[in-house]
């Protein structure tokens, strides 16, 4: 599991519940629910908070992009009209280099097909993986997930800078960064 005991506060479900009164009270609109587990069954139970709660504007799954069966689980996962990408939780991926992975490069070069974005979760190490991955696909739209969570802890914002700005310097424009 990705949520290690440092980030206990986090061990436990966040449902709308919790989040509406606080969207209501700081006067925000909408927000995006984007998966923690990488299953097909989260991704459904997201979509079905989105279908009941109007606050919840998009969603963003998971879905096996290795798979050899990938386009067909996007043609099903296309029915969603909330849904809007797909994520990995690839900063826990022993190799810095997964996203070059043939079966994951094949796997991403078919969500534009359906209008999909793919958000990067990684860390800054994985950034030169993450900026060709990107260059092999300048017209898909990328959302890099906490910026690529840099060590602001340790004030090492150099190399990540030089990095996350070779990121944003694709033809196509990141859709957005995300912070949370």
């Amino acid at each position: 599991m990705w949520i290690t005991d440092e980030m206990s506060v986090l061990k436990r479900d966040f449902l709308p519940e919790d989040l509406l009164p606080e969207l209501r009270s700081n006067e925000i609109d909408g927000c995006i629910a984007v998966q923690a587990d990488q299953s097909e069954e989260e991704t459904l139970f997201l979509l079905n908070l989105a279908t009941r709660h109007t606050p919840i504007k998009g969603v963003v799954g998971w879905i096996d992009l290795c798979n050899s069966t990938v386009s067909e689980r996007l043609r099903y996962f296309s029915q969603f009209p909330k849904l809007r990408g797909f994520r990995r939780i690839a900063q826990s991926e022993p190799d810095d280099s997964f996203w070059l992975r043939t079966d994951f490069v094949r796997g991403v070069s078919q969500l534009a097909d359906f209008g999909f974005t793919y958000d990067i979760l990684i860390y800054p190490k994985q950034l030169p993986a993450a900026i060709e991955l990107v260059a092999r696909f300048p017209t898909h739209r990328f959302v890099v997930d906490h910026i690529a969570k840099p060590s602001i802890r340790g004030g090492e914002f150099g190399p990540w800078a030089k990095l996350i700005e070779k990121v944003a310097r694709n033809p196509m424009p990141i859709a957005r960064f995300r912070v949370w």
